[in-house]
């Protein structure tokens, strides 16, 4: 297998990956609309399988990297990678437009995981004041709290048998 088509490979298997993970976030959004607890958690555990999977696939880059490029330092940029590996035009090329179809999906991960974020905050806010408000009315009405006079007299023991 030629050095282009390995670079190829690789990117392929990125892409995939993160497609994934794209899916993932995609239906862990609509899992916390709908406020389903048991889905979101389900879709938390299929996220960190798809990140080992993802670290998995970052590492083995890095590796061919550093297998390929000499130097004791790896370029910082994906171009100068590309260019350090003396690709031909037309892998070079297709390198090019699968890395900028990896850098969208990049983008639309960050976007997701922005929006689930926030939904999470949301939902969480919201159990929060939900348990305030009952714990606030509770402490209101007749519940026993030690020096505290009381209210007057309770409306279950006025009530006729």
């Amino acid at each position: 297998m030629n050095q282009g088509s390995t670079v190829l490979q690789f990117l392929r298997r990125r892409i995939r990956a993160y497609q994934d993970l794209r899916q993932v976030l995609q239906e862990q959004r609509q899992a916390l609309v709908a406020n389903d607890i048991a889905q979101t958690q389900d879709f938390s555990q299929k996220q960190l399988a798809l990140l080992e999977q993802i670290n998995e696939c970052e590492s083995s880059w890095r590796e061919y990297l550093k297998k390929h490029i000499k130097g004791d330092e790896l370029p910082k940029s994906y171009e100068a990678c590309l260019e350090m590996l003396r690709l031909s035009e037309k892998s070079e090329r297709q390198a090019r437009r699968l890395y900028a179809q990896l850098r969208t999906i990049l983008e639309e991960l960050a976007e997701l995981k922005q929006t689930n974020q926030m939904l999470m905050e949301s939902s969480l806010a919201f159990v929060q004041t939900l348990l305030s408000n009952i714990t606030g009315k509770l402490h209101q009405q007749g519940v026993y709290q030690p020096g505290r006079k009381s209210p007057g007299p309770s409306a279950l023991l006025n009530k006729r048998l």
